[in-house]
């Protein structure tokens, strides 16, 4: 009786501190960044250069704020690495979502800013809710196969970039270029911070490579040949779609196969 009582004195106290320094803080940042957005422009003049770079530094800096609220109005409640990755998580997502926002061209579509920040900071939301309640392995590998996941896609779009300047629209050397710096970042992150691997690391790189490799060929490469060049999907979005999918398929041959446990 007493340890059922205890465990729904928990989960109120947990629902509790999500709603005061997680949910609270999340609404009130984003009532801070329309109100800057609002007003700062009126008041400033010469502010508003351009409309993308005011909304994505206002952004930006609500987002740090965000980060901040979070992390240390939890700080009795969560353990300090699950308050780092909500820390991260807050800092890095918002800004890096309204960059693709316009870089696939969605402000085309629907050109309000206010809503697609709102569904950023939603989402946001979801992803730290999701970091306060998954198992400490889980959390680990999803936060950092997300930032596999911004490091494979923000590399593939400078060398793309850098490609486009040379007036072609070369994607296969772009994905090479990202597929080798995204592999040597998990790999690190991997066995240090998720699986805490204790083999003997070169004999777990190898596996770890040869994992990539069978995902990346099989899945990854396989399915941006497809998207690209027969569905004629933008790269961009065949990208992402593509990443996150490994994501998946590379936490399961990480646990069970480069970093087994003996």
């Amino acid at each position: 009786m007493n340890i059922e009582s205890n465990k729904n004195e928990n989960n109120v106290r947990g629902r509790s501190y999500y709603v005061k320094f997680i949910l609270a803080p999340t609404v009130l940042c984003f009532l801070i960044l329309q109100a800057v957005l609002h007003f700062l422009p009126a008041a400033v003049p010469g502010v508003l250069q351009t409309e993308f770079t005011f909304n994505l530094a206002s952004l930006t800096v609500c987002s740090c704020l965000l980060a901040l609220f979070c992390y240390y109005g939890t700080k009795f409640y969560l353990p300090w690495w699950r308050r780092s990755m909500i820390f991260f998580a807050a800092v890095i997502f918002p800004p890096v979502s309204l960059i693709y926002v316009k870089r696939l061209q969605l402000l085309q579509i629907f050109p309000n800013y206010m809503c697609w920040e709102a569904l950023i900071f939603l989402g946001c939301l979801l992803g730290i809710f999701l970091l306060t309640v998954l198992s400490r392995e889980l959390t680990l590998y999803l936060f950092f196969g997300a930032l596999t996941t911004v490091v494979s896609v923000g590399s593939f779009s400078l060398f793309a970039h850098i490609f486009s300047l040379f007036a072609t629209e070369e994607w296969l050397i772009p994905q090479i270029l990202s597929f080798v710096i995204s592999v040597i970042f998990a790999f690190w992150v991997n066995r240090k911070y998720v699986f805490s691997g204790k083999g003997i690391w070169w004999q777990e790189l190898q596996r770890f490579v040869f994992s990539r490799l069978f995902s990346g060929f099989v899945i990854e490469f396989a399915l941006m040949a497809f998207l690209v060049e027969i569905c004629r999907i933008n790269q961009d979005w065949a990208k992402i779609a593509t990443a996150f999918l490994v994501v998946v398929c590379n936490y399961i041959l990480s646990k069970f196969f480069v970093f087994m446990k003996k």
